[in-house]
Order: structure tokens, then sequence, then C-alpha cells
């Protein structure tokens, strides 16, 4: 049976803790490896280039490790991941300014904003969903995404590959019980039981994510 204890989807209150110990190596690279990506993909979709969106995640790393030890989660739902979401907001808007100016990305009179940067996030681009609405979509989105990828990485570890195989099928992919037994080669009592239960893990899994870091209801939903 799957455990939601040191295990869960979403940025534990233990492991921020460990963050603001610099000697908690093995928390900084699990921290680095999963959200490297989400931050890359959100920088990539509100219109940067690759290496603009690779200095997106290096400045919010960065921005993490000075002010994680001022970070207090005190178990409220999605602190962190609005606390994320500005940095991320911030650092996007760094990078075009510098496309627009030209410069290093500072400016002098620039009020500084609470990510210890400057306060460029009144527009982060020339399109509409570049603007700060539009880059809340991209990052809800994206969120979404990439804690629905996470559960679904984690149920894999715990049922075997042909269980997940007739749940991607039937569950995922959509095909009917029948369409999902005669593709796999199964029979229909399979897909049925297969699916019934990679899909409790893979809600729980969601649920576990939902209690500790604020993912509204809809992204329990698989599609």
């Amino acid at each position: 049976m799957v455990t939601h204890s040191d295990d869960s989807l979403a940025t534990r209150a233990s492991l921020l803790e460990q963050l603001k110990d610099w000697r908690q190596q093995t928390a900084w690279r699990d921290f680095d490896h999963s959200y490297a990506p989400l931050l890359r993909n959100v920088a990539r979709k509100a219109g940067l280039s690759e290496c603009e969106a690779d200095e997106v995640v290096q400045e919010v790393l960065i921005a993490v490790a000075k002010k994680i030890g001022e970070f207090e989660h005190a178990g409220r739902r999605g602190s962190f991941r609005s606390w994320l979401f500005q940095q991320a907001r911030w650092r996007t808007a760094d990078q075009f300014r510098k496309r627009r100016t030209g410069a290093a990305g500072i400016e002098e009179g620039d009020p500084k904003d609470p990510g210890g940067g400057t306060n460029r996030g009144l527009t982060v681009g020339s399109s509409s969903d570049a603007t700060p609405h539009g880059f809340e979509k991209i990052w809800d989105d994206e969120w979404y995404g990439w804690v629905r990828h996470l559960a679904l990485s984690r149920v894999k570890g715990h049922v075997s590959t042909r269980q997940f195989q007739l749940f991607d099928l039937h569950f995922l992919q959509g095909m009917s019980v029948r369409e999902a037994a005669a593709t796999a080669g199964s029979t229909m009592a399979a897909v049925y039981m297969a699916s019934s239960r990679v899909r409790r893990l893979y809600e729980a899994e969601l649920k576990t994510v939902a209690a500790s870091d604020g993912v509204p209801p809809e992204a329990k939903e698989a599609n």
C-alpha cells in the first residue's frame, strides 16, 4: 500500500526544513530534479528561449537558496507554491527586461521586490499571454501537469508494468474496457481490475498533493 508521509509529491514542510541546511545535499538534489523541469517549461511557454529559460531556473534556485531560511510553511496549503510562483514570475520578467534594454537587467531607480531583485513583473512580454494574468495561467497549467506526471511516475513504482499498461490504455488514453483488452491481448476483467486498482493509487497521490500544497480539485482529473 502507498504511504503518504515523507513521500508526498508536492514539497513537504520536512523537505523545506532540510533545504535550510546546506549540508543536506540529497534534499537539494531532489529539489532541483523535481522543480527545475517545471520552472524551465513555464519560462519557455512564457516566450523565453532555451538559454533564457535556463537562466530563470538558475536564478529561481539561487533565490530559493537565499530565502528558504526565512520561509515558514506552517501547514498553510499552497503557501510554498505561491511563493515559488512569485519567484518564477520575477525572474521571467527579468529576462524580458534584458531583451528590451540590452543591459544586465538592472536599472537605477527600480523599487526592490520581495524576492531580492527588482520589481519587473508588471509586464513580462509583449503578447497577451506574457502579461501577469497570462503568466499565471501558464504556471497553473504547468503545475497541474507536473503534479499529474509525478503522481503517475510514483504510482508506476507500486504496480506491475502490465497493470500500468492496462490502466494507461483504459483510463489515460480513454479506450473502452473492450478496446483496451483487445489492444493489450488481455481480458476485460483484467483491464477492469487493473484500472480500478491503479486509479485508486493515482487519486490517492493527487489527494496527498491537494492536502499539502493546495492543488485544486480539478487537478485530480487525468485530463
